[in-house]
Parts: C-alpha cells; structure tokens; sequence
C-alpha cells in the first residue's frame, strides 16, 4: 500500500533555468545506478543533485541505489519513490534531536558508552526512518524483498557487522526479509555516539567505519541478481572459495552505468578532490555567492585571518622553492654555498626573491650567505631539503602538507580528537576502497564552508548546498558531453525542422 503524506506545496520555479534544460535536451546518459556516500549535516546539497536529474528526466532510468552512512537516508528515500522535495523537507530543521536521543546528560552518555555501547540510544533516528518509510509505503517495517517486488528497484545500505569484522551489503541478495529503515539505522550507526543495531545476533555500526562511498557495490556478480551470478551458481562449493570473497573478485567488472555522489567541504580532505574541484573550475561556469548566516560569517572571519598571515609567507617560500631547484645544479639533493650564490645571482624573470620575502623568510639581510648561514642550521657549508623543511616549519609552512594539498587540522579537546581519527580513518579506507576509474563517474559536491556537523545550519545555509550540489552534478554531465560524446536524440523542434524540409526538397524535386 502506497501512501502520500508529504504536505508542503512544490515550488513553481525550476531549480534549472530553460537554457541550462536545453542544455542538455536530447542526450542518451546511460546511467541506472546511484551510490551517496555519508556526509553527515551536508546532505542537504544530495537535494541539488538530484532535483538536476529529476528536471533533466533522468530519474526515471535510475533502478539500483546504494548509500552509506548518512548516505543511506538518500538512496533509501530514492529507492521508496520520494522526489527531491520530499527529501527535501525530511532533511529540514533541527536534526540533532534525531540523532543526540541520549537522556540524563553526561553521565547518562557516559553508562550509554559502558552498557549499551554507544551515548545515545538512537532510538528517533529508527522511528524517524520508519515513519519516513511508512509515509510511502504503509509498511514500517518494508522489506528488500518487498521493495524489489513492489517496484522492481534495487537498494543496498552499507554497514558493518562487528562481530565478522567486515562491511555488510544489505540487500535483496544478501538479507531479503530485513526492514529497510533498520538497515538505514544501522548504515548510520556512528561508533560511539550511537549504540549498535542487533540483528540476527550480531552487531552493526556505521557502514563508513570501512565503506564511506559504496560506489563499487553494483560492479561485478555479487549484487547482481542476474540468475547466472546467484550464490548457488558461485559457490556451489565452500572448499577453497576464500580468495573468491575478497572485494577485488566480488566487485570486480567496472559498472559504467552508475554514478557515484561525494560529499566534501573545502577544509575536508578527499582522495579526489582537487580532481573532481577542477573539473567544477572548467565546466562550472559562475560560482555561488556565500550567504550572509551565521555559520558563513564565522568561516570568512577565520579564512581573513589566515590569509592575511600567511598568503604573503607562502608566496614568498614558492619563490624560495623554484631557486633552490635552479640552485642544485649537480642535482645530487644538496645545495653548496657556491651552488646558492649563482643561483641568486642568476637573472631570471620568473622568479625573484624580493627584500620583503627575505624578510619574512629568513629575517636577514638580502643577500646570498646571509641566507644561507640562516638555512644551513648544521654550518656544515651545505643546504640539505630536511634544512629547507625546518625553516618553513619555523615560519609557520609545513611543505609536506603543501604537497598533499590537506589542510592542518587542529586539535583542541575530545571532540577534535575523535572527529580527526574518524576523517583520518574514513580517508585512508577511501584510498584503498576507491579506484582511479571511479572519477570518471563521480559527482563531487564540494559544500566550501559547511562540515557534516553543522545541523544547526539556516536555511540560507540549506539553500547555499542545493545550488552547490546543482553546480557540480551540471559540470559532471558538462564533462561526461565532452568526454564521452553520448548518442543525443532528436528534438520535436528538430524533427519538425527536418521534416519540413524533407517536404520542401521533395517540391522542389517535382
């Protein structure tokens, strides 16, 4: 039974203007597959991207969805029938109460963490997934089985089950009579803050723990419900089948039909990110203006501070960096005394190490041994690269961290402490997880100033998400046109037009 008790009127207006529609009129995309990765308070901007799809007529080739963590809520929301403004207004308000469900303050948190293995109970955010199930459905505890045969739609909801030590898919294939929104609960079960989901015995957390961006999950047999890819037809024996378990063998054949959605603020490190930022540089057109909310006011505040402080730095030691590369002309590693002068000496309209940058740099005299005796902290007469690391360190620049392109995350109490050892956690598991092909079918929505724990966001904020999740999905199928060259049909007006003078060269043929 399909019920309908979302009552906020739709707005008039388009999310796409008509030239950005036309833009795109006519093109085959062969997507059928959508993967959302977790992302916390930023999912707002998932509404973005899939209104573009919904505007575009593509939501209706969409028959598999796959989410993890927080990403979960999406796909299961998709896979259930509800548009983006339905989602739209489940994702709306003050969401914490959902999530923070602990009672008795710390101490109450604090016998959570001992008896129950997690703060806070989460028992809201289980009744908030199964009333938002029943809403469409009439069914709270909706199965896969259910779903699958109710709509011929596929779901998966990555977890983790603590007592295997391994990432769980949940699905029609693997558990057909499971509820739906207890496997999103249980996708979404953050280790620590909420207690684990029980299932058949065994315990399940936060599917991120070791699968953040289920991209993979329909790649090769293991999902696929294909009769000749069944478990009796791939493991007929037990015997010896190990190897075939591991997720290199089970996800193995590239699936060019699903699109996978990435969430990340500027501040946030992601093994794709300069890529996937590029790609919104080139085909992105006008960037988004940053609302006047609280939260956008307290980032721009920090971001003038720490521009002011070390952009003139950093430009100064990337001027340093290009001599010192001229400087070693042996190119054995080390710069001699008389390797700097020359180097110095040299002119060069690139690059000049200006009064002002010795200044900053070294607060010296500007003049070759000057620097050199700053940089040469041993007095051994030569400049090693350890040298040169020291002296920006001292000068607030750590070069290591230039090269990867992560910022510093800094660290003041619990709460820093175990937010960084998850992003650490999620962004090497993301390095081994992820493959270089998966760019190529990638959305990646940077939310710039707003981080996943940002629930007391305005509606500013919220609207701020959704043009960022329209911009980046328009520049993905921008690059895909470009790249790919999809078959593109004919429109109307076309076909009226070709028609037309079809009709005018058979007269003229008469």
């Amino acid at each position: 039974m399909m019920s309908a008790s979302f009552e906020k009127v739709k707005p008039l207006s388009s999310l796409l203007t008509p030239e950005e529609k036309a833009e795109f009129q006519g093109y085959e995309f062969p997507f059928e597959n959508l993967a959302f990765e977790g992302g916390g308070s930023k999912g707002m901007a998932y509404v973005g991207m899939i209104r573009v799809f919904e505007e575009l007529d593509l939501m209706k080739n969409m028959k598999r969805f796959a989410g993890s963590s927080a990403g979960s809520a999406a796909a299961t929301f998709l896979a259930i029938g509800m548009d983006s403004y339905e989602i739209q207004e489940l994702l709306d308000g003050d969401f914490t109460r959902n999530v923070y469900d602990g009672k008795w303050g710390l101490v109450g948190r604090m016998l959570g963490m001992v008896r129950k293995l997690g703060a806070h109970p989460g028992e809201r955010l289980e009744k908030w997934f199964a009333d938002s199930v029943y809403k469409k459905t009439g069914d709270r505890n909706y199965t896969f089985r259910q779903l699958y045969q109710d709509r011929g739609v596929e779901l998966c909801a990555v977890s983790v089950n603590l007592n295997l030590m391994d990432a769980v898919y949940f699905h029609v294939k693997t558990m057909p009579d499971m509820p739906i929104s207890l496997a999103g609960r249980a996708s979404a079960s953050i280790p620590g803050v909420l207690q684990p989901v029980k299932y058949h015995e065994d315990l399940y957390v936060d599917g991120g723990l070791l699968c953040n961006f289920p991209i993979h999950v329909y790649d090769g047999w293991f999902l696929s419900m294909d009769p000749t890819d069944s478990f009796f037809a791939q493991f007929g024996s037990l015997v010896g089948r190990c190897d075939e378990w591991d997720p290199s063998e089970r996800f193995s054949t590239f699936n060019e039909k699903t699109v996978g959605v990435l969430l990340y603020s500027s501040a946030e490190r992601d093994v794709m990110k300069q890529s996937l930022d590029h790609r919104v540089a080139v085909y992105g057109k006008e960037e988004i203006a940053f609302p006047d909310s609280k939260i956008s006011r307290k980032n721009k505040k920090k971001k003038e501070r720490h521009s002011q402080a070390t952009e003139g730095m950093h430009q100064a030691m990337d001027n340093f960096m290009k001599i010192l590369k001229d400087s070693d002309t042996d190119q054995n590693g080390i710069i001699s005394r008389e390797e700097f002068r020359n180097a110095l000496g040299k002119k060069n309209d690139n690059v000049t190490l200006s009064a002002d940058d010795v200044k900053l740099l070294f607060e010296c005299e500007n003049d070759p041994d000057a620097i050199f005796d700053v940089v040469d902290k041993d007095n051994n007469g030569q400049i090693d690269y350890q040298e040169v690391v020291e002296q920006a360190a001292k000068r607030g620049i750590n070069l290591l961290q230039t090269m990867n392109g992560y910022e510093r995350c800094e660290i003041k109490g619990v709460t820093d402490l175990f937010a960084t050892m998850a992003e650490t956690l999620l962004l090497n598991v993301k390095r081994i997880t992820t493959r270089n092909t998966d760019y190529s079918r990638t959305i990646g929505i940077n939310t710039k100033y707003l981080e996943s724990f940002d629930w007391n966001s305005e509606r500013a904020d919220k609207n701020f998400l959704i043009q960022c999740g329209k911009r980046a999905t328009l520049s993905f199928l921008r690059e895909y046109i470009a790249t790919k060259n999809p078959p593109r049909k004919s429109t109307p007006e076309e076909d009226a037009s070709a028609t037309e003078q079809t009709d005018l060269n058979i007269q003229i043929v008469i």
